[in-house]
């Protein structure tokens, strides 16, 4: 499962790293693929002084947009996003495998 994550979180960093466009002259914006805790995304827009807006494309799916004027913060915050998502995800497996454990403990209790 761990693996399989990852993997699917490559492609999506891969996948917003080209729908990185600028929107109006000096404006560029990132599209925040769902799946991303909102929590992480209001923290990366308050660090890095981003504005926060949604955008509905050809799905009917709200997207979550940041928007800069400099494409250089627009990456570091793409990255912040994506190592705050990751250490998120590894943390959940962990948790995961604490409670099966837990679970294992108590069944052999019995």
């Amino acid at each position: 499962m761990g693996e399989e994550s990852r993997q699917h979180q490559e492609r999506e960093e891969e996948r917003v790293q080209q729908e990185e466009i600028p929107q109006e002259e000096g404006i560029f914006e990132l599209v925040i693929p769902r799946g991303i805790a909102t929590g992480i995304v209001f923290e990366a827009a308050e660090k890095f002084g981003l504005d926060i807006d949604q955008e509905i494309r050809d799905e009917d799916v709200p997207k979550i947009v940041l928007r800069g004027d400099s494409r250089e913060v627009i990456e570091m915050a793409r990255k912040f996003i994506y190592e705050k998502h990751k250490q998120w995800i590894e943390s959940l497996e962990e948790q995961r495998r604490m409670r099966r454990e837990r679970i294992l403990r108590k069944l052999r209790k019995k």
